[in-house]
């Protein structure tokens, strides 16, 4: 009965973004003397030299990288890919656009995180 129609989960709703916004910033300053790390030698998160290895999120990644790749995308988009992460992660904990800046966030967190997924 925590969720009734009188809109009494407004509260844990608001709390529940703002500890994953949280957590998830944290967990990306955690990262963050290691992000370069993580990237290749040409700035891409996935290794070309790894770019065929199978994994369970290589073939939903895949197309994306090659939409970047077929309109010389992937320059920008690696550049942008971890300040927009955390630009959506900060909207999220502040409230704004909270249903855009979460999907984003989800997204990037994908791309970013489950990219290497072999190697984490």
């Amino acid at each position: 009965m925590k969720f009734e129609k009188d809109g009494s989960e407004k509260k844990f709703l608001i709390f529940f973004r703002l500890m994953v916004s949280i957590i998830a910033l944290i967990e990306i300053a955690s990262l963050a003397g290691d992000l370069s790390l993580l990237f290749s030698d040409n700035s891409t998160i996935v290794p070309q030299d790894l770019m065929y290895l199978q994994s369970g999120y290589f073939k939903y990644l895949y197309p994306f990288y090659q939409f970047l790749d077929s309109y010389n995308l992937t320059n920008y988009f690696y550049s942008y890919a971890i300040f927009l992460y955390i630009l959506s992660l900060l909207f999220l904990l502040v409230g704004l656009f909270t249903r855009y800046s979460a999907f984003i966030a989800l997204i990037l967190q994908l791309i970013i995180f489950k990219s290497f997924s072999p190697f984490n």
